[in-house]
This record gives C-alpha cells, structure tokens and sequence, in this order.
C-alpha cells in the first residue's frame, strides 16, 4: 500500500492541483463569478497553464508531474469547488 502512495506522490503534484483549484476559484469568484460555465472552464484551463509554467520555471515539480495533474485539476475543479460550497452552504 505504501508503495502504491509513493508512486502517485511522484505521478502527481498535489500541491499543484490545490494550487490550480483555489486559484481558479478566487479568481471566478472575484472578477468571473456571472459568466457561463463554459467561460469558467476556460479560465480554468488558462490558470492552470500559468501555474504549471511556474511549477517548471520555480523546478518545483516536473513535467512527468505536471501533465497528470493539470488533468486531474481541470477535470475536478467543477467537481470540487461544487461539492465544498454544498456543504459549507455558500454560493458558486
């Protein structure tokens, strides 16, 4: 079992993909928070992509890293963020 926590620990970065979904969520919720999911995916994605550029310029993570959890980030963002505001009862 252990085994199976240290080669996704080196698979993905954890750090990276709370990074990308706090941040997204900040910044829809700032300036964002009235436009349609589909602009809200984008911006995501855009997000993301900057702070995975960080990541690799900072060398805190790899690429090998980065890619999966790039993924992992933009697909459970919406997953993510709804199912916290739900039960914390606060609006999206």
């Amino acid at each position: 079992m252990e085994e199976i926590f240290t080669k996704l620990s080196e698979t993905i970065s954890i750090g990276y993909i709370v990074t990308v979904i706090l941040l997204s969520y900040l910044i829809i919720r700032l300036w964002f928070h009235s436009v349609k999911s589909g602009i809200k995916k984008l911006l995501t994605f855009g997000v993301g992509i900057v702070i995975g550029a960080v990541y690799l310029i900072a060398k805190i993570d790899g690429l090998h890293a980065i890619i999966p959890s790039f993924a992992i980030a933009v697909v459970l963002y919406d997953y993510i963020i709804k199912y916290l505001l739900n039960k914390l009862k606060a609006g999206y």
